[in-house]
């Protein structure tokens, strides 16, 4: 499933490329592109590159959420990865990310079968 049209329409407004975790955590926290992207900008993602886990942890905390890695993903891909309704989530490949709502995953990727990484659940602080 991809991403919704308005968060294509904001990250190419702002000529943005390599963005996928700041896609990825507005998905993960219905939050919109431009409030998600200046946290991200806040926490040290340069832009028009690609960013590390240690500033999306940054960057939610400045949202005001929190993480947890889950451990039941090994051996999934992103077609194959099955994650509860009830909770929104970060997907990592070696070098993308992608955000599941309701057990979907929102994402260009969604069909792809990209090796999980690594998982958080997202929630509030």
């Amino acid at each position: 499933m991809p991403y919704p049209k308005t968060l294509m329409t904001a990250s190419r407004k702002q000529a943005e490329k390599g963005d996928c975790t700041v896609l990825a955590t507005c998905v993960a926290t219905g939050l919109s592109y431009d409030e998600v992207h200046k946290a991200f900008t806040r926490a040290g993602r340069r832009r028009r590159r690609g960013c590390t886990t240690y500033i999306v942890s940054k960057a939610l905390s400045i949202l005001g959420y929190k993480h947890e890695t889950v451990k039941k993903w090994k051996g999934k891909t992103f077609t194959s990865i099955t994650l509860p309704r009830d909770s929104c989530y970060i997907i990592y490949s070696v070098d993308h990310a992608a955000g599941v709502k309701f057990g979907l995953v929102k994402d260009w990727a969604s069909e792809k079968r990209l090796r999980v990484t690594e998982v958080w659940k997202i929630s509030r602080k």
